[in-house]
């Protein structure tokens, strides 16, 4: 994935142009109805409700934040799906009316506040967005839909922004810190400082700086001074608190808070969460002061601390912003997990825990929507892996499977390709341990039950089988890469779209192009679907072939995966005035039994579907299924509870 965090999401925005890929109605329009499903949400704090621009939900990522003395966070961010770039977070609740740019034209993504850093003083925040840009809002200190963008300057592209008193702090892109007046966003004075990437203000007006992995202290007039700090680990953040302490987040070894008395010579007073992080204790095992991914960290007037996490250089995962009393304990936290993130359950668990790309995930589907979930895990850890590419991609749909004692994560892009690998050693770690990548793969690829890996759109009009073949020495999956089982594609498909094979029955399951019915745009399921029985067995036998439904634009559905005695497809977006819809087929006969649709319990909405793993289907022993469908317009995922008529 791109580092440049204005060309992270160009897949996707390339999909939305040359995709407009949207809802069901069956081969032309849907004659079954909807089915009764519950409809719950995992993965985010809120719901997401509500029409564009307006709603509550915890945002994709956070990069920087700022705190106000009453203990409202502002935080900075490259992106955000639905448009939060910059929140305001409070008590545990959220702006509902999405911070925008309203002076001059929008350049930057989320209505002009995609940015890189922001600050707070009294009733002024700013904002530094990706244009370099400078917006300036007015706002009453605690009331989080008051704010209102005052004006803007041109300071150029940079990587943090501070405010105290009469002055404002930017630093620049090229090791510039430029000083400006608060009062009217003029620039002071300037300096260069090799390898600088944050500031913070103290209440003398001095500046502290992170420089290189060197914590600096400079005059007011950005003249040197000798007090340095060097025991800090791996700063990632620094602030100034209301008690004239500087704050710092170690994003190394210790994933801790650090809190210094700066009146003289730097001296460290405290350290706050628990030390190393996630790694402590159960590896991976999710807990309040079990700290990662530090991006930011401050203390409000009444001594509670706010620290935000997230996973990942620029586009997060895992993201968090949790609140705790001078005593320590936690206050509240809020969650954005689940990103371009589908689900899938782990079949050991029945249908209650579901493993991400980055976390684990504890299920009761007893519980209303809402308090139904609970994270168990964050089993990505960039410290002790500094290698792991869930770390600097974190986008992609997870198949989780048990095999052999060990459970793996096979983890496929956003446009599917070949699966990596994710390994968790043992019973005792959640963190799952990079183990490589297949070399082979497309649109069409997937897992089976048994972690035999296929391929169904590979050279020479051929479907190809690996089968899993145990565990190798280094921990990895063993795999002969080289010599696949082959079966030629079957004659009335042009393209092999989608595969899934059942290995109790030998049926594989094709969804592709024929003549008849030629692609309408790339990266779907394709136009038909077909079941083929004995597959492996020599006997392959077509048992039926149906003309897979599109919606109002005559697009076919994303998504598809196998579930007991059914099959489940989702469509990518909105279209007729419903939400991205969910179809279910029988296996019997690969009739339309009925539809799912989000619920009140989310205001009837959805996003994208956007990857070809967005969907994932579980039977569970009572007969129910769990069907989990990607929804990135607002971090989370769907899941359906339904059971069928007996």
């Amino acid at each position: 994935m791109p580092k440049n965090p204005i060309s992270i999401r160009v897949p996707l925005l390339i999909a939305m142009v040359a995709g407009t890929i949207s809802m069901v109605a069956a081969t032309n329009r849907i004659s079954a109805g909807e089915l009764p499903v519950a409809c719950h949400w995992i993965g985010n704090s809120f719901a997401g409700s509500g029409e564009n621009g307006k709603g509550e939900w915890m945002q994709d990522m956070i990069d920087q934040i700022a705190l106000s003395p009453e203990g409202t966070v502002l935080t900075a961010s490259a992106w955000d799906e639905a448009g939060r770039c910059s929140g305001l977070y409070r008590d545990g609740q959220v702006n509902r009316s999405c911070l925008q740019q309203s002076k001059g034209s929008r350049k930057a993504w989320g209505w002009g506040t995609a940015g890189s850093g922001v600050a707070i003083d009294g009733e002024r925040f700013l904002i530094l967005n990706l244009e370099g840009e400078l917006l300036r809002f007015s706002w009453k200190p605690g009331e989080l839909d008051s704010a209102v963008q005052l004006d803007q300057v041109v300071v150029g592209k940079g990587r943090c922004v501070a405010m105290r008193a009469s002055t404002v702090a930017v630093v620049l892109d090229g090791d510039v810190v430029v000083l400006l007046s608060a009062s009217e966003l003029k620039e002071r004075l300037r300096f260069t400082l090799a390898g600088v990437t944050r500031v913070t203000i103290a209440p003398d007006g001095s500046l502290w700086l992170l420089a290189g992995g060197r914590i600096v202290h400079r005059g007011a007039d950005g003249s040197e001074r000798p007090e340095t700090i060097g025991d800090a680990g791996q700063p990632s953040a620094l602030a100034c608190d209301p008690h004239g302490r500087l704050v710092v987040c170690d994003n190394g070894r210790s994933q801790q808070v650090l809190v210094y008395d700066i009146a003289g010579q730097p001296r460290l007073l405290s350290r706050f969460g628990e030390d190393g992080g996630i790694a402590a204790g159960i590896p991976g095992r999710a807990a309040p002061t079990k700290l990662y991914g530090l991006r930011g960290a401050d203390y409000d007037a009444a001594g509670n601390l706010y620290v935000a996490c997230c996973l990942g250089p620029v586009q997060g995962a895992g993201t968090c912003l949790r609140s705790f009393d001078p005593s320590g304990r936690l206050r509240w936290e809020l969650q954005g997990l689940a990103f371009v993130n589908c689900y899938d359950v782990d079949p050991a668990s029945d249908g209650h825990a579901l493993y991400g790309l980055h976390e684990i995930i504890d299920f009761d589907p007893a519980k209303p929507a809402g308090k139904s979930w609970k994270l168990r895990s964050i089993s990505c850890d960039p410290i002790a892996h500094p290698d792991d590419p869930r770390a600097k991609d974190p986008t992609g749909g997870i198949t989780m499977r048990t095999l052999k004692g060990k459970r793996v994560l096979f983890s496929f892009g956003q446009m599917a390709g070949a699966p990596s690998f994710f390994v968790f050693p043992d019973e005792h770690s959640d963190v799952a341990v990079p183990a490589g990548k297949f070399p082979h793969g497309g649109w069409a690829s997937t897992v089976d039950a048994e972690g035999s890996i296929w391929w169904g759109d590979g050279p020479g009009k051929v479907i190809r089988r690996w089968a899993f073949k145990g565990w190798q020495a280094d921990g990895s999956p063993a795999y002969d890469a080289e010599h696949p089982d082959t079966y030629p594609v079957p004659g009335d498909f042009t393209t092999v779209c989608r595969v899934l094979y059942d290995p109790p029955s030998d049926t594989l399951y094709l969804g592709g192009d024929t003549t008849a019915r030629p692609a309408r745009s790339w990266g779907l399921i394709g136009t038909e679907l077909a079941r083929y029985d004995g597959w492996t067995a020599g006997k392959r036998s077509k048992r039926w072939q149906v003309v897979l439904p599109s919606d109002d634009e005559k697009l076919t559905p994303k998504s598809l995966d196998l579930a007991g005695a059914y099959l489940f497809s989702v469509f990518v977006k909105n279209s007729g005035g419903k939400p991205s819809v969910v179809t279910v087929f029988r296996l019997e006969d690969g009739s339309t039994t009925g539809t799912m649709v989000p619920g009140p319990e989310v205001g009837g909405v959805s996003g994208w579907v956007d990857m070809t793993h967005g969907l994932r289907a579980f039977r569970c022993r009572d007969g129910s299924y769990t069907v989990v469908v990607e929804e990135d317009w607002r971090a989370k995922n769907l899941v359906y509870r339904w059971k069928p008529a007996p």
